[in-house]
This record gives structure tokens, sequence and C-alpha cells, in this order.
């Protein structure tokens, strides 16, 4: 019995030091599998932590690419350029990291960035990167529907109410961008479609909203951002950036004229095409003031420009398709210039679009009698001009519904465009607009306003305007009075949403030499690597 009992015993030992064996081998698999995922955790966590780090290291190349395209404007880059290899060899660093950046044109106003960070890392080769791909674009100032730098009445249209606010009433509709260096006025339920953008900030309380008429007032944000204040604020160009002499960027020296004053000087009133020899080189430059500028076509349907200053008629055709005068055939792919009907000069190419009035333009025309404007033009002055009839693009005169958009198509198909820049303002003149009329343009009046000059004393119908206004301040087209009866027009406007920078075609319709805001917008960007 006592053998049994040790055997018993002995049996009962052996088999708890097996399970103390398997369960000190599960716990210890269990340690190892719960270290492993520990340590593979800790493995991801640090590479996952790497690649944020080279993502943002590659997104301070793409922020330096854009500080350096802002600095140069608008350079144009065939293929790929690093424009940092002075800089350790051409990867900058940053932090523990470094990064690459490739830059090259992808249209006239946008570029491509490539950006490659890295840092070093324990894998075979030594590092990890993370490559962004990037698509910026030059900000336009034709891409706000309405940008004013001082949301107040102009002094000199109208001294009784030069300074007073001009407000945003019921009826008025904005379609597209607005920006205001200034507070915005609200009265009623004004109606924006597009982005809402003030620089205004009270310094002392930090207050960024716009300001409110009465309770009654609710505008309609349906844009993104619906408003958005204290931004920062996007100064207008200045006179260099238009006339000076001395800067070869300015719009005046881009149309081709003299390079300083003593040569201007020289000049006789007159119209001039830059040339070298037989082949046109630039734009159009006239001296003195203009009597009449219209834009029409030919009966070949070439676009024609003729200026009358003085006792004389100039008229500037681009040949596009071949045309007979005097039994001389002219060919395409040349500009042809008539003086008094007689023929002074033909050379080849074309111009870059650009026209530069150094005077004042008493009566811009555009009317489907010449068929209008046809392909791209900036026509710019350093003085008033002055709208004197129909502005209309030569498509809009052939098809009245061009400029319908669909969800599908939100961006119309037309080649013509028409940027108009005065150092003055831009007015539609009394004795001569129709009871309705139409304006077909990208309007900026750096020195003042866009306005009618009966606004206050003329009855009129509807203006129409596909466009733009960029104005220094806002100026009036019409107003109501007490007694109910309106004067001056009528407004209907509406954004011309091929200057809208997400058109793929942005680039290609903008008026020539348009001024920019000298800012680059990022379009999208993705991760490539």
């Amino acid at each position: 019995m006592y053998k049994k009992i040790l055997l018993y015993t002995s049996n009962q030992k052996g088999m708890a030091l097996v399970a103390t064996l398997i369960i000190v081998l599960a716990i210890s698999t269990f340690a190892i599998a719960m270290l492993s995922m520990t340590t593979s955790d800790i493995k991801l966590s640090a590479l996952q932590e790497a690649s944020k780090e080279t993502f943002y290291i590659a997104e301070s190349g793409i922020d330096r690419a854009i500080g350096f395209l802002e600095d140069l404007g608008n350079p144009d880059y065939q293929v790929p350029f690093n424009p940092f290899t002075d800089d350790n060899g051409g990867w900058p660093k940053i932090g523990s990291g470094e990064y690459q950046v490739f830059i090259k044109s992808s249209s006239p106003l946008s570029y491509t960035i490539i950006s490659e960070g890295r840092k070093p890392w324990n894998n075979a080769s030594g590092k990890i990167s993370t490559k962004i791909k990037s698509e910026v674009i030059l900000d336009n100032f034709a891409v706000f529907a309405y940008f004013s730098d001082q949301e107040l009445f102009p002094s000199h249209i109208d001294s009784s109410y030069g300074g007073t606010k001009i407000w945003f009433f019921g009826e008025d509709t904005i379609e597209g961008r607005l920006h205001s260096n200034d507070r915005l006025a609200m009265a009623g339920t004004p109606t924006f479609y597009g982005a809402v953008t003030s620089a205004y900030i009270n310094k002392a309380t930090g207050d960024k909203s716009w300001e409110k008429y009465d309770s009654k007032t609710n505008p309609n944000f349906y844009g993104k951002p619906p408003y958005q204040g204290g931004v920062d604020k996007i100064p207008l160009p200045t006179y260099r950036n238009i006339s000076e002499l001395g800067d070869p960027n300015s719009l005046q020296r881009i149309a081709g004229s003299p390079a300083s004053q003593d040569d201007v000087n020289k000049e006789s009133n007159g119209v001039y095409i830059a040339n070298s020899g037989t082949q046109v080189t630039d734009g159009i430059w006239v001296k003195g003031s203009v009597d009449t500028l219209s834009f029409g076509v030919d009966d070949k349907n070439n676009p024609e420009t003729t200026i009358i200053q003085g006792g004389k008629t100039t008229v500037i055709t681009t040949v596009e398709t071949p045309i007979t005068i005097g039994g001389v055939t002219y060919p395409k792919d040349t500009t042809l210039i008539r003086e008094n009907s007689i023929v002074k000069k033909s050379l080849n190419g074309f111009t870059n679009g650009v026209i530069f009035v150094n005077g004042e333009i008493k009566s811009l025309q555009a009317p489907a009698a010449t068929k209008g404007v046809k392909g791209k033009v900036t026509l710019a002055s350093n003085n008033h001009i002055t709208i004197g009839s129909d502005i209309l693009y030569n498509t809009r005169v052939n098809d009245p519904n061009c400029f319908k958009t669909t969800e599908d198509n939100p961006f119309p198909d037309i080649p013509d465009s028409l940027g108009l820049i005065s150092e003055g303002d831009i007015k539609i003149k009394k004795a001569t607009a129709s009871a309705n009329l139409e304006i077909n343009a990208i309007m900026m009046a750096l020195g003042t306003s866009f306005f009618y000059e009966g606004w206050k004393d003329t009855q009129k119908g509807k203006l129409t305007v596909y466009g733009s206004f960029i104005q220094k301040q806002r100026g009036p087209v019409g107003m109501f009075s007490s007694t109910g009866k309106s004067y001056g027009y009528s407004k209907d406007y509406h954004f011309d949403t091929r200057m809208d920078v997400n058109n793929p075609k942005f680039g290609q319709v903008l008026p020539p030499y348009f001024p920019t805001t000298g800012k680059y917008i990022p379009l999208y960007w993705e991760e490539i690597l």
C-alpha cells in the first residue's frame, strides 16, 4: 500500500512539472509575441513619423519654390529646373533632412513643382523619402468678379457724395470671387455666389465683420469661404507696373514704347508698331490722346483695330486670311498698317496683343456693326478710357448665347478676351451710350472708378456686363430718387467664368499681360512617392 501511494504521489509531481513547463512556455511565447508586436508597432510608428517628417520637408520645398516664382514673376521653364543648385548641391537642408525641387512651366501662367523630401534611415538605401507634385498658378486680377481698394464714393465724380459709404443692396448679385481691402457694407439681401474676402480688421477690437445697414440686412453668401475678414491686403498695381518707361515689364514698354522720356518727346503724336526690320517685335504704342478707338473685323474676318487721332485714321489689320488691296495681296501671318486708307507698311508676324495709349481714349467702341473684338487684347491708357458704345466679343456677336454655362460645361468656349486698364477712370459716355448697353471686358480702373457719366440725371435701361470690375473705388452707374424715379442704368452683371483659375484654359484666355497679384495659388497637390 505504501508503494502504491508513493507511486501515485510521484506521478502527480511529474504531471505538475509538465503543466508548469507548458504554462511557462505559453507565457514566454505570448511575451515574445507581445514583444515582437510592440517592436513592430514601434518600428511602424517610427516609420510613420519619419514619413510625416519627409512629407513636411517636401512641402517646405514647394513653399520655397513658390516664393522663388513670386520673386521672378512669370519665368519660362520648358524643361524641369532646379532653382536651388547653389544650396548644398541642389539639396537644401532643413532640420534633420533635405529637399530637392524641380519647376516646369505647364501653361502660360502655371507651373508643375515636384519636391522630394528625405532624411537618413536605417534601411538598405540609408534614407527615407517622400515626393510631392503640385500645380500652382499665378493669381491674376482677372479672377475677381469685383475688387475694390476703398468702399467709398469717389469725390471727383460728385463732391456732395464724396467719401460716403458704398452699400451692396438687395438687388446686387455677384457671381464670382469678391475682394475688398476695405470694410464691406451690406443692406437688404445682396447675393454672393463666389468667395467673399475683406482685408478689414479693427486693430483695437479685432473686429473683421462686414457692416450691417439695419436688422433686416441678411446677405446670401454661397461661396467658399462665404465671408472671411482680416485677410491680407492685395495692393493694386502701381504706376510703375503700367506706365514706367524705365521698367521693361511695364505695359507701356511691353507695347513697344521708347525706353526714356527723352525718346518719347522726340516722337510726334501717332501710332507706332514695334518692329525689327520687317518683323513685328512687340505691341502697339500710341502717343497722344485718341478721339476714337474701335475694334472689328474686315470682310475676310481678320481682326482690325481702327484709331482716329486728329485728322488721321490708322487701321491695323491682323492678316489671318490673305487680303488683296489695290491689286496687292498680303499673306497670312502679317500685320498690315494703313493710314487714311493708304497702305503704309506690312510687317511679318502679329503684335503681342498689348495696345498702350500715352493719353486719353475719348471713345472706345466694339459694337455688333463692326463685329466686335476678335482675339485677345489688353488696352491700357495712362489717362481715362471712355466707352462710347457696346463693347462686344466677336463670338458674342455671332452667338448671343455663347456665355451660357451648364454644370457639365461651366467655362464657355470663347477665344476672345479684352482687358481694359486705365490709370484714370473707365467711364460710359453720356452723350453716345445707348439706352441698353453691353460690355464684354475685364476692367481695371486704377485712378478711381468705373461709372456712367449720367448716373444721377439721365434715364437709361439696362447695363449688361460679362466680365469683371477691378477699381480703386466703386463708382455709380445709376440711382433711385426719394420719389422712386430711377436714373442711369439698372445692373445685369455676370462674371466671365473663363477667368476662374480652375478653368483648364485659364492661362490661354486671359487678356495678354493682364496684371497679376504677384502671388501663386496651389491648384492641387498629390503624393507621388
